[in-house]
């Protein structure tokens, strides 16, 4: 069950992605849901899945807007030093998750 918490007062696995960043953007942090609980904040991109499989499999990956926090039963997280660095991430992190086949079916964009 996910745990998500807006804490920005002015508004806004088979995860296993490895970091994929371009270089130039690399984050500042990152974890894991299951090995290293507690939540992810943003700016961030996640990674979450319910550890279960077939037609009880949840999975998906986005970005965790600046200031929100995102807690999951299992997945990763990075966590970037801006917006625009975390934005600048996704494309490359959205093309390598896809290729994944484990990530079939799985929700891009929005949490769970």
């Amino acid at each position: 069950m996910p745990n998500y918490n807006n804490s920005n007062s002015g508004g806004s696995s088979n995860s296993g992605t490895s970091q994929q960043n371009s270089g130039s953007t690399s984050p500042i942090a990152e974890g894991d849901f299951l090995y290293s609980p507690g939540p992810a904040t943003g700016p961030a991109i996640v990674e979450y899945w319910n550890g279960q499989g077939g037609a009880n499999k949840v999975c998906g990956t986005f970005e965790l807007p600046l200031g929100e926090t995102f807690n999951y039963t299992a997945g990763h997280w990075w966590q970037y030093n801006s917006v625009q660095d975390m934005q600048t991430e996704w494309p490359l992190h959205l093309a390598l998750y896809n290729q994944k086949p484990e990530n079939a079916g799985c929700t891009i964009g929005q949490m769970p």
